[in-house]
């Protein structure tokens, strides 16, 4: 191998933790980063050796001991060909500047313990690229800055899949009987409940229009004893569609019904004895 081709190869050596950011952008680029798949999970080169994220190649016609160009195998098809090559070339310009030098090779397959993996997940490269400072400067600050948000989103969609999909589901006893419930949509109907709240705060008597469409909807979830959430939301929204038919009365803006109309809808849409069965 030549004095450039070793240097440049030392730089992306050096720098492939962060050059994941932009080879593996995304989470499940990691699960495939695993050892013995021969796709480079630890942080090592080798002559022809699969396991190695870099590996030196000889191709047919080549002499022995002569190395006509290497590859990376920390990559995937996810990746942005130029972002990743943009990293890769500014990570062997760094090893020129530096005139780095290549550890002893990893002929064999590599050992946790022995030697260091690399990032596990995208979180972890994106560490790895903020603490990277001569990256930055050949890269350039917007850039990055742009790479390292786009990443970070990523990371935190799958962190809120993965809570979502945990709490998903909710066992419940009925009787000698187990039911899974699906709480995410539990869920939705409390946000929902909470957001008509801030709605009839926000709009008042001009609520009015709806209340006739609303009520019905929500006076079934009184009952649900399933998610303490939902029916907290439901008995706090009562109270201010009440209050927004009485203001509406009052300021002439409820389409010709009178008080007698909030107490209908009291009793009519059985408020009272939902409210009252609440614990």
């Amino acid at each position: 191998m030549s004095k450039v081709g070793e240097e440049f190869m030392s730089g992306v050596l050096n720098h492939l933790p962060s050059i994941l950011a932009f080879t593996a952008p995304i989470p499940n680029s990691y699960d495939r980063l695993q050892p013995h798949m021969w796709s480079g999970a630890y942080l090592c080169w080798g002559k022809e050796n699969k396991e190695a994220p870099l590996r030196t190649a000889c191709p047919p016609g080549i002499p022995d001991g002569l190395v006509s160009n290497f590859e990376i195998k920390a990559i995937d098809g996810c990746a942005n060909p130029y972002l990743a090559l943009s990293s890769i070339i500014a990570s062997g310009i760094d090893g020129l500047r530096r005139h780095l030098n290549l550890p002893e090779p990893i002929n064999e397959d590599p050992q946790d313990g022995k030697v260091q993996r690399l990032p596990q997940s995208l979180s972890e490269s994106v560490d790895a690229l903020e603490k990277d400072i001569a990256l930055e400067k050949l890269i350039g600050e917007k850039l990055l800055l742009a790479v390292k948000g786009v990443r970070k989103i990523c990371g935190y969609r799958l962190a809120a899949h993965c809570n979502i999909v945990a709490r998903s589901i909710e066992t419940i006893m009925l009787g000698d009987k187990r039911i899974g419930i699906k709480t995410s949509v539990l869920e939705e109907k409390a946000i929902a409940c909470n957001m008509i709240c801030c709605y009839v705060d926000e709009l008042k008597e001009g609520f009015f229009p709806w209340i006739d469409q609303v009520a019905p909807t929500l006076v079934p979830l009184l009952k649900f004893y399933f998610h303490e959430d939902v029916r907290n939301a439901v008995v706090s929204a009562i109270p201010d569609l009440l209050r927004s038919a009485k203001l509406a009365v009052e300021k002439g803006q409820s389409q010709g019904r009178n008080e007698s109309y909030v107490k209908q809808l009291l009793i009519t849409q059985k408020f009272m004895p939902g409210l009252c069965i609440f614990p």
